[in-house]
């Protein structure tokens, strides 16, 4: 008992059990000034303290306020321990000052009345409680399983983006030096038709390494575990702002912090989708990327100035026709309960956004 009164979660250290009680205890005092010669204390109230009968019964009906309140914070159980105090609060005076016997069987009516909407009250607010509740724990127990069939995705990317990196790209060196010395004669005198035919297979293995070490860094790039979300868009960035000649803007509204690991993923593949979709389509010459940590929500917008496109009704449409672009966007936006906006005219540019509740 000592344990429920006082420990963590103890009825004792619920803010809400001391404002019932001073609620209450005012009401009390309120209701029975006068034969408590307290009226003094409520000078401003004293017609309302004063009055007799069926007057001084309509201030009992400020009774419904902590019954209420106890309804809705410790459910039936409160809603009856505040009824019976408001018993011995109305009652007593109630029987003093009756003038009839129809009084009394409205005093006794009301109190009946009060009980069962504590009662109703309880019922109904802990029923939306409990509802919101398990729609919680769904959200919950869904972001937990997303969040792991994330975890083991992206364990399998960086699983492949090393073996990339560490075998593939590593034979496909030995290949290419082994083609140079080829075509220096390290292996001996070759025909100079022999040697041009080396020096376009050796172009041919660099080729294959730049592609292979950009597919390693697009599977899981480290800078993003190492260093956070916006270094590694800022990399980005630069590299489609050197390569194709489309100046990316990085803006950051807020003081930065950083985001769970398993979002930061998310929404930089989005972003880097977005991006892609820049330099492979829009014949965009800008483009901008904000991030706005002001809010309670982290936001982002991507923006370009670009040829822009019609957006399907049903996106499964680009899906058919074989443009999985925008329906990874969607799908990685679902598993972060977040909606995306694309607005797109012709030749009026393209904006993505979309939010991330923390």
């Amino acid at each position: 008992m000592k344990d429920k009164l006082l420990g963590q979660k103890g009825i004792l250290k619920n803010r809400h059990f001391w404002i019932i009680g001073a609620i209450t205890l005012v009401l009390i005092l309120f209701y029975n000034a006068s034969y408590l010669h307290i009226t003094s204390w409520f000078q401003v109230f004293n017609d309302i303290i004063n009055a007799k009968g069926v007057y001084a019964f309509v201030i009992s009906f400020l009774f419904l306020i902590p019954i209420l309140y106890a309804s809705a914070v410790f459910r039936i159980r409160g809603a009856l321990i505040i009824w019976l105090i408001f018993l011995l609060a109305v009652i007593p005076r109630a029987i003093v000052e009756s003038t009839s016997f129809e009084y009394i069987m409205i005093v006794s009516l009301f109190s009946i009345v009060a009980l069962l909407v504590g009662i109703i009250m309880a019922l109904e607010y802990n029923k939306k409680v409990e509802d919101i509740g398990d729609a919680m724990q769904v959200k919950t127990t869904r972001w937990y399983a997303l969040a792991r069939v994330l975890k083991i995705r992206e364990y399998e990317r960086q699983y492949l983006a090393r073996k990339l990196h560490d075998n593939i790209i590593q034979s496909l060196l030995v290949i290419a030096n082994r083609t140079h010395a080829l075509e220096r004669g390290d292996y001996g005198v070759i025909t100079p038709k022999a040697k041009k035919q080396v020096g376009k297979l050796q172009t041919m293995v660099l080729h294959v390494i730049d592609d292979v070490r950009q597919l390693s860094h697009g599977l899981r790039p480290s800078i993003l575990d190492n260093v956070g979300l916006l270094p590694i868009l800022q990399w980005q960035a630069d590299r489609i702002t050197n390569d194709n000649n489309i100046k990316i803007d990085i803006q950051v509204e807020g003081s930065i912090y950083r985001l769970p690991s398993e979002t930061e993923v998310i929404v930089y593949r989005i972003i880097k989708e977005a991006l892609d979709n820049i330099y492979k389509h829009s014949a965009a010459t800008e483009g901008i990327v904000k991030l706005d940590f002001t809010g309670t929500d982290f936001n982002v917008l991507i923006r370009d100035n670009g040829c822009g496109f019609e957006l399907p009704d049903d996106i499964n449409k680009y899906v058919d026709v074989g443009k999985m672009g925008l329906n990874r966007m969607y799908e990685q936006a679902k598993i972060l309960d977040s909606d995306i906006k694309i607005v797109t005219k012709k030749n009026a540019g393209t904006s993505v956004s979309f939010n991330v509740t923390i």
